[in-house]
């Protein structure tokens, strides 16, 4: 299930051609991460996926001008835009931005088959329309009992705009500075199963944040739910003498990771040396700036997990708020 928009030249244009996949091509590649061809995976050749690694957004742009792939000559179509709905929003406002800066550039308007509207693209309606057809879509899926993972939408935010902003703080970082992981989702509680005789559609599956924290290196750790402590160089040894030959992975509540320390604390003790993180960092950011050996002690004790966190990406989580309003109305 997707949301469409075809994208057109607007009568006014200067010149009334529109842009060549060549000129297309180039400036998509120029701006942001998109793929093309073989590599966008849209079975394709005129195809393009913009895929951002650390933020987890995409969605698709078939690039199909008149007489340069296009299935009609005729039709002055410049590209078709899809993009899923059983997403959370934040993917929806990245494509706004995204097309709001295509279209400015080359002169287009949006023709939006779900209306029948079509006009210079509009953000905010792009948005609403999104949003109507995205509860449509949720209503269906949890009224068969197959509603996705979900969590609040506040929560979703949060990990989007840390992994949106880590590049920028890399950068601002010195080389050998503290490391900013990514914020992960995984499943916290499975899905409960339908009741068929009493048409109850089941409870969707629980989702959490996590990031990752390797052999208690410097780091800047993101306001996420859990921590996953992985001990490569740091793994446990066997009889005292030889490493084990796998990672040893424990996933922690990060309040037991960061936990207030010193004996005039009533609250749980966490891993010496964490601090605030600077100001431009999200509140409750907290950076341990120096793997002292009181650290590397406290990251060897807990014992290992059985299994790592049952991770899922962003695109198969939706807000829970949204889940609740299509459970009450299925």
């Amino acid at each position: 299930m997707s949301y469409d928009l075809f994208l057109k030249p607007s009568d006014a244009s200067s010149d009334g051609e529109p842009p060549r996949v060549e000129t297309l091509r180039s400036y998509l590649a120029a701006r942001g991460p998109y793929l093309f061809g073989k590599a966008a995976g849209v079975g394709s050749p005129t195809g393009v996926r913009y895929g951002h690694g650390d933020t987890g957004v995409t969605f698709t742009l078939d690039l199909a001008p008149a007489g340069e792939g296009g299935t009609n000559p005729e039709d002055p179509t410049v590209a078709a835009f899809a993009i899923d709905l059983l997403v959370p929003r934040f993917f929806a406002r990245t494509a706004a931005a995204e097309l709001a800066a295509l279209c400015a550039r080359f002169d287009l308007i949006a023709e939006d088959p779900q209306t029948g509207d079509a006009g210079p693209f509009d953000p905010t309606a792009f948005l609403d329309g999104w949003e109507r057809v995205a509860e449509m879509a949720a209503r269906q899926v949890a009224g068969r009992g197959q509603a996705p993972p979900a969590l609040p939408a506040a929560a979703l935010d949060a990990a989007h705009d840390w992994n949106a902003h880590r590049a920028e703080w890399r950068d601002r970082m010195p080389p050998d500075g503290p490391g900013i992981p990514r914020m992960q989702l995984r499943l916290a509680r499975a899905a409960a199963l339908p009741n068929p005789r009493k048409g109850d559609p089941g409870e969707p599956a629980t989702a959490r944040t996590w990031c990752a924290w390797v052999d208690a290196a410097p780091i800047v750790l993101p306001p996420c739910d859990d921590v996953l402590l992985v001990r490569d160089k740091l793994r446990p040894r066997r009889f005292g003498l030889f490493k084990a030959a796998e990672a040893s992975l424990c996933l922690m509540p990060r309040s037991s990771v960061v936990g207030l320390r010193g004996a005039e604390s009533a609250g749980p003790k966490g891993a010496p040396g964490f601090g605030p993180a600077p100001e431009r960092f999200p509140p409750g950011s907290r950076q341990l700036l120096d793997a002292t050996k009181e650290a590397v002690a406290w990251f060897r004790a807990p014992p290992a997990d059985a299994a790592p966190p049952h991770a899922v990406p962003p695109r198969a989580v939706i807000e829970s708020e949204r889940v609740a309003a299509a459970l009450a109305r299925s």
